[in-house]
Formats: C-alpha cells, sequence, structure tokens
C-alpha cells in the first residue's frame, strides 16, 4: 500500500577506499509516511487531538485506529484488536471449605502442628510455648 513511499539508504562501513580492501555494505529501508498517516502508539483522532483540524486520522500498516472514546483515539497494534472498551467478565467463585475446631484443652498450634488450628468457642488459643499451643 505505502510502496511508492520506500527509500533505500545504504551505508558504507570501513576504512578510506585503497585496493584490495573490503567494504561492507548495509542496507536500510524506510519507510516515509502521507501526511495524514500516524505511526503506531500515536493519536489518530478524538476531540483531544493536539491540532484543529486534526489530519493524521490514519494508521501506519499493522496499526489501527482505536476509539473508545470521543476524546482520545490511539494507533494500536493489529494484535491488541477489540471493539470499543474492553468487556471484561468476572466471575467470582465462592468454596466454603469446613473447618476443623479443636475441642477444650487440645492442642491448636505450635511448631510441627498439623491439626486444627482453630477452637470451638468460647475457648481460645493460648500459647504455651514454641512447640504447644492448647485451646483453653
Amino acid at each position: 500500500m505505502f510502496s511508492k513511499y520506500l527509500h533505500s539508504v545504504y551505508i558504507l562501513v570501513g576504512t578510506p577506499l585503497v585496493s584490495a580492501q573490503t567494504v561492507t555494505t548495509t542496507r536500510i529501508t524506510t519507510i516515509s509516511l502521507p501526511p495524514d498517516v500516524q505511526t503506531l502508539w500515536g493519536v489518530c483522532g478524538g476531540d483531544g487531538a493536539p491540532a484543529t483540524p486534526w489530519t493524521k486520522t490514519l494508521c501506519e500498516p499493522g496499526a489501527w485506529c482505536n476509539r473508545p472514546n470521543t476524546y482520545l483515539h490511539q494507533c494500536l497494534p493489529i494484535s491488541m484488536s477489540f471493539s470499543g472498551i474492553a468487556q471484561v467478565s468476572t466471575t467470582t467463585t465462592t468454596t466454603t471449605t469446613p473447618v476443623q475446631l479443636q475441642t477444650k484443652y487440645g492442642q491448636c498450634g505450635g511448631v510441627g502442628h498439623v491439626g486444627p488450628k482453630s477452637c470451638q468457642p468460647p475457648s481460645t488459643c493460648s500459647t504455651l510455648n514454641p512447640y504447644y499451643w492448647q485451646c483453653l
């Protein structure tokens, strides 16, 4: 689409030419975009565009003009395509796991303890030492 705007730039790398010397040529291709085409991530319209009238209303190849609101339109990569403001749906799942409660005078914690860590009311878990906590 923009092939008429392609320019080739040649860069010569090496020391001044003398006989039997090798010269490396590197080709860099640049794209010169028309005045109405914006680059990736640039503003492509909207009420908040910097100049009036805004003329860069098209995006470069590989990008599209996202218009989620009337204020700001922006050139985004095609890989980020969505319609308007992204619709995100969330599902919340609540799982209730029965909690085992320790009886009065039972162990409710401490180093290496793998049993219940909560006590049946009105008892509370009290630390007797780092290795043994008890429902009292």
